[in-house]
């Protein structure tokens, strides 16, 4: 499993720790950090830390708290799902596009080398 990025490390987070901060605080470093390490999260140990640092912050509970922190976590669950369906995606036509006897023709064409950044094509506008 390659790591996770940190852009997405709040949802991993939300995934299992969503019952608000009281929760993540009951956890303990050690059991979140082996949890994050089992889903291949970088720097795993600061992580936690960090989140732990944040949640023993928060003090305050408010009336909805936990429907909220439900609702972020359906969310959260949501996003990681379509994240994977698009990994797929991209998989399934790179797949599909080579076996195309032509692919390595349209491959050779400026600006449709299958490792470009779109946004940096002189046809996307930018």
């Amino acid at each position: 499993m390659a790591p996770a990025e940190n852009s997405s490390l709040p949802l991993v987070l939300f995934r299992i720790y969503r019952e608000t901060a009281p929760a993540l605080r009951r956890t303990g470093a050690k059991q979140l950090e082996d949890w994050l390490a089992r889903r291949a999260v970088r720097n795993a140990a600061n992580v936690a830390a960090r989140a732990l640092e944040a949640a023993q912050s928060q003090v305050t509970a408010l009336p909805g708290e936990k429907r909220a922190a439900k609702l972020v976590c359906d969310l959260a669950h949501q996003l990681l799902a379509l994240d994977e369906w698009i990994k797929d995606t991209d998989r399934e036509i790179r797949e599909s596009f080579h076996l195309d006897e032509r692919a390595e023709i349209i491959e050779s064409l400026p600006g449709m080398d299958p490792s470009s950044d779109p946004s940096s094509s002189p046809s996307s506008g930018t």
